[in-house]
C-alpha cells in the first residue's frame, strides 16, 4: 500500500476519476437553472442562437447575466451542463457494466479452473433439475421484470432481471449439489471444456456485430440495457485470465492441503483461492471500465441503445458533426471521452506494474 501511495501517476489518475465521479453525482447541483452553470443539461437558450461560441450572455428572467462558458449547441442548448450531465452516463455504464462482467468471469473462471472437468458429479434427475430451474427462473425474471410507467408503457427493468437471475444462479447451485435419490448412476460434468468452448465461440464473433445484432433486438432503449448488453460482451477476456490464475493457484500446496483436511470445494474456493487472485482482477475491471465508456461512447455516436432524452458525450461527438465550424461541440466531450479512458488505462497499466500482473491478450 505505501508502495502505490507513492506512484504519483498512480494517484493523478484516481483522484481525476474521483474528481470526476463527485461532479456528475453533484450534476443536478451544479447545471441547474440556480446551479454553478446556470443552463439544465435540455434547457433551451431563449436569447443565445443556436451554435453560440463559448463566453456567449444572455439575460436570465431574473435580469441577471448568464454565461455559456463552451457555447450553445445546435439547439441553444448549453454545451458544459451537458458535459457535466453526460458523466453520470458514462460512470455508470463503465462501472456497473465492468461488475457485470467481473461477476460472470469469477463464476465461469472458478467452474472452469477450480473444477474443471472431473470434480463435480451429477445424476440425471439433477440436471433434469437444473434445466427445468433454470428454465423458471428464466420465465419469472422476464415476467416479474415488466412494469408500467408514468405513460402507461410497460417496459422491462434490467436491474429487476438481474437481481432474480442472480438469486436463481445461487437456487441453482444449491440444486446441482443436491441429491435427492441415492443410486443413481451419476457422471462427471465437464465445466472445464464446456466454458472453454464458450471463450472460443464469443471470440470468434466480432464485437460489433454482437452488439448491432443484440441491439436489434432490444425494442425499448435504456441505459440499464446498455451495462447489461456491455458487461454481457466484456466477459471472455476476463474469464481467460481468472480461469488461468485459479489452475494455477489450485496446484499449490495449500489447496491439497485444504482438500486433505475435508474441506468443501467452495470453501476452498471461497476462502482461500480466491482471495488469492485479486490482483489481475483488480488491474482487469479497472482496464474494462475505460473500455466500457469507449463502447458507450460509440454506441451512442452511432445513435444505438440509449433513448433519445438522455445526455451522452458519444451523443454530443455525433451532433458536433452536423456543423463542423462549431469546434466546442466535439473538444468539450473528446477532451473528457480522453481523459477518464486513459486515467482508467493508467490505473490499470500502474497497478499491474506494482502487482505484477502480465495484460498480455486484454
Amino acid at each position: 500500500m505505501a508502495v502505490l501511495l507513492k506512484d504519483k501517476r498512480l494517484i493523478i489518475a484516481v483522484v481525476t476519476v474521483v474528481v470526476i465521479i463527485l461532479i456528475g453525482m453533484l450534476s443536478g447541483v451544479i447545471a441547474h437553472d440556480e446551479g454553478l452553470i446556470p443552463f439544465g443539461p435540455d434547457q433551451v437558450s431563449k436569447e443565445a442562437i443556436p451554435y453560440s461560441v463559448p463566453g456567449t450572455s444572455e439575460m436570465s428572467d431574473g435580469g441577471s447575466l448568464r454565461k455559456h462558458i463552451l457555447g450553445t449547441d445546435q439547439l441553444g442548448r448549453d454545451v458544459m451542463s451537458r458535459l457535466i450531465h453526460g458523466i453520470s452516463i458514462a460512470m455508470k455504464v463503465g462501472i456497473l457494466s465492468s461488475m457485470i462482467s467481473l461477476i460472470i468471469a469469477l463464476l465461469l473462471g472458478g467452474l472452469s479452473g477450480y473444477l474443471g472437468d472431473r470434480t463435480h458429479k451429477m445424476n440425471l434427475l439433477q440436471l433434469f433439475l437444473l434445466i427445468l430451474g433454470a428454465l423458471l427462473i428464466y420465465y419469472y425474471a422476464s415476467e416479474l421484470a415488466f412494469f408500467e410507467n408514468d405513460r402507461g408503457e410497460y417496459v422491462k427493468s434490467y436491474t429487476t432481471y438481474g437481481i432474480i437471475l442472480g438469486l436463481g444462479l445461487l437456487v441453482l447451485t444449491y440444486i446441482s449439489r443436491l441429491n435427492l435419490i441415492s443410486g443413481l448412476k451419476e457422471f462427471w460434468v465437464p465445466w472445464d471444456t464446456i466454458v472453454v468452448k464458450l471463450l472460443e465461440v464469443f471470440r470468434s464473433i466480432p464485437r460489433l456485430f454482437l452488439l448491432l445484432a443484440i441491439f436489434s433486438i432490444i425494442t425499448v432503449p435504456s441505459v440499464a440495457s446498455v451495462i447489461w448488453v456491455i458487461g454481457f460482451i466484456r466477459w471472455p477476456n476476463l474469464t481467460r485470465i481468472i480461469r488461468a490464475e485459479i489452475m494455477a493457484q489450485k496446484q499449490d500446496n495449500y489447496v491439497k492441503n485444504a482438500e486433505i483436511l475435508g474441506l468443501s470445494s467452495m470453501t476452498i474456493f471461497l476462502r482461500h483461492v480466491l482471495p488469492n487472485v485479486y490482483r489481475p482482477i483488480i488491474v482487469l475491471t479497472a482496464l474494462n471500465m475505460g473500455t466500457a465508456i469507449l463502447i458507450e461512447s460509440s454506441l451512442s455516436f452511432l445513435h444505438i441503445g440509449l433513448p433519445i432524452g438522455e445526455v451522452s458525450w458519444g451523443r454530443m461527438l455525433s451532433d458536433a458533426r452536423q456543423y463542423i465550424p462549431a469546434w466546442w461541440l466535439a473538444i468539450g466531450p473528446g477532451i473528457l471521452i480522453f481523459i477518464t479512458i486513459l486515467c482508467f488505462n493508467t490505473i490499470g497499466d500502474r497497478l499491474s506494474y506494482h502487482f505484477k500482473v502480465n495484460k498480455q491478450g486484454l
